[in-house]
């Protein structure tokens, strides 16, 4: 794994299955799908963060807080709340994404809440597709 690679958070709207050497996140929440389909990746690739064992057990799913899922176009929407989070899958790109709705992160990977932990590099530049970046709140002073 190269640190110069970067990947892509693909949040997990409602379930993942491992069907052979694929994961498939069926991204429909109710009859609604994601992007028109179902997403399917190879598991064949050694770079991708998240990765099944032969026991199908998947590792490396990031847990991101303080943002919601928009369930017709997949984004990521920021809110103020602490308990609301979105679980994904991190998936190798090769080439540098650029467009004004991703949020590119680098992260140090100890301070990631990552479920079912495996062998991951210290720091990681993941792009997250959002609605808006966050907006920083600001009181008034009385």
């Amino acid at each position: 794994m190269s640190s110069s690679t970067e990947y892509v958070f693909i949040p997990i709207i409602n379930n993942i299955n491992k069907i052979g050497n694929s994961i498939t996140i069926a991204n429909n929440s109710g009859r609604k799908n994601i992007s028109g389909q179902n997403i399917q990746i190879s598991t064949n690739r050694s770079d991708h963060i998240t990765s099944i064992d032969e026991r199908g057990n998947i590792h490396n799913v990031l847990v991101i807080t303080n943002y919601v899922v928009d369930e017709n176009t997949g984004n990521l929407i920021p809110t103020l709340d602490p308990c609301d989070y979105v679980k994904g899958i991190l998936v190798a790109v090769s080439h540098q994404l650029q467009s004004q709705s991703i949020l590119k992160l680098r992260l140090q990977t100890s301070k990631l809440y990552i479920l079912r932990k495996g062998r991951i590099p210290n720091e990681l530049t993941v792009n997250i597709f959002t609605v808006s970046p966050p907006v920083p709140i600001l009181f008034p002073i009385l």
